[in-house]
């Protein structure tokens, strides 16, 4: 073939090939565009060059090995951080740790201050370890927070290992010792900057293990700013100290109209730590900050709704703790109009004090307090409870015993005899005074 046909042939291919493309909907340039950029790290100093805004929407490999990090990180906007690293599963389909060949940590320093490692929006991190060190008290593994005002943030954690060894504490600056936080802050304490009101998070958590030996909680929830949102999707995980969620809490402003949506499929809560977690599910609509420090302000038309499909909670003294309002300061403002919302089938409760403790209002403060209205409106479907166990059921409760407030309810689905047929072992079950259908 001439050199002047050969061009010929050449010149046509690669203009059916542009006119395929565009057939496609494709050019070049967008091909291009669309290839996601790949960063490798190995070492400390190149991930922390890594996880810098200019690399928003990169794919970030780190290699196999141990980073222990110095500061605090943050994948950036549309990013991929992902590890080597091989999870392992059982014979139910739940994780049980990475492979020790291939095995990427990013470990907190001892002297680190703040959280090791926050997700931008967009972000996802796959098949790596992340590592809290023993006896930090400054922040937590992996959190997904508001930025600002009216914030938007979503988020992905697939085949992942977060180890916490530490209690759950609270400072200024907010929770610690929760291995994930998902959180729409309030950065100030009342001061500037203002509540990140009309924030919404959302984090999807699949196949992943989350290790707690130090009795702090495994995923933690909370809206600290007023008409906001945070939405959960958990499938298939395991989460070594639990859950706590609530819906909407003062800190010190007033929060109103909030709310956390917790959608939760075939996990294993568990307690990991010698010391025995208090509770698998801590589930809260409204509530003002259990601390001595702060002065609450109002918690009012807050909610929480969970969807709950043949998960496990395991080895805590209490499964499931769940209140439409809870109270802990007598000057905190009013705690009114919260609803939670429980839908469970499949549930699997191995408790050793009480599987269900259940209320509309609960108080840690004696007398009459402007906390009306909460409700929590449970339905239970195809449970396997621990047998005779200290379960707890009230409108509204409060150290003497007395009820607080009015209007406070706890509301069951169904008839006792029907949540009787459909569930083993939950003794006792609900007094058929807290039935819908006895109402």
């Amino acid at each position: 073939m001439s050199t002047r046909r050969s061009i010929r042939v050449a010149t046509r291919l690669t203009t059916i090939g542009a006119i395929a493309l565009v057939w496609l909907g494709l050019t070049p340039a967008a091909l291009t565009a669309g290839q996601a950029r790949t960063i490798v790290v190995t070492t400390v100093p190149e991930l922390q060059a890594a996880l810098t805004p200019g690399n928003a929407g990169a794919r970030i490999v780190v290699r196999a090995g141990d980073y222990e990090v110095p500061e605090a990180l943050t994948v950036p906007d549309r990013a991929t951080l992902v590890g080597e690293g091989v999870m392992m599963f059982d014979e139910t389909g739940l994780p049980t740790g990475f492979k020790a060949s291939g095995r990427t940590a990013i470990r907190g320093a001892a002297s680190l201050v703040g959280d090791i490692l926050a997700l931008g929006d967009g972000a996802t991190l796959k098949f790596l370890a992340v590592e809290d060190a023993a006896g930090r008290t400054s922040g937590n593994p992996v959190v997904v927070v508001s930025r600002a005002a009216a914030d938007s943030v979503s988020a992905r954690i697939t085949e992942c290992e977060i180890v916490n060894p530490n209690p759950s504490g609270i400072i200024p600056s907010g929770p610690t010792g929760r291995a994930l936080v998902v959180m729409v802050r309030n950065p100030n304490l009342g001061q500037d900057p203002p509540p990140h009101e009309g924030s919404t998070l959302r984090v999807t958590m699949e196949r992943s293990i989350v290790r707690s030996p130090g009795a702090g909680f495994g995923v933690f929830a909370i809206n600290f700013a007023s008409d906001s949102e945070i939405g959960l999707e958990l499938r298939r995980n395991v989460i070594g100290g639990g859950l706590s969620a609530t819906g909407g809490v003062g800190r010190p402003d007033a929060v109103s109209g909030s709310a956390v949506s917790i959608q939760s499929s075939h996990n294993l809560y568990r307690s990991d730590s010698a010391d025995q977690a208090p509770s698998g599910w801590s589930l809260l609509a409204g509530a003002d900050a259990p601390s001595p420090i702060l002065v609450s302000g109002a918690s009012t038309s807050n909610s929480l709704q969970i969807h709950s499909k043949d998960d496990r909670i395991e080895g805590f003294a209490t499964g499931i703790s769940a209140a439409g309002g809870r109270r802990f300061s007598p000057v905190s403002g009013p705690i009114s109009s919260n609803t939670v919302e429980m839908r469970l089938h499949g549930t699997r409760l191995q408790s050793t004090a009480a599987d269900l403790t259940l209320f509309g209002e609960l108080s840690f403060v004696d007398g009459v307090l402007p906390d009306d209205d909460n409700a929590l409106h449970f339905s239970l479907r195809q449970a396997i409870g621990s047998g005779p166990r200290s379960n707890q059921y009230a409108n509204s409760t409060s150290p003497s015993g007395a009820e607080v407030g009015t209007g406070n309810e706890l509301e069951i689905a169904g008839t006792p005899q029907g949540f009787d047929r459909s569930n083993d072992n939950v003794e006792p079950p609900p007094p058929a005074e807290f039935f819908a259908a006895c109402q």
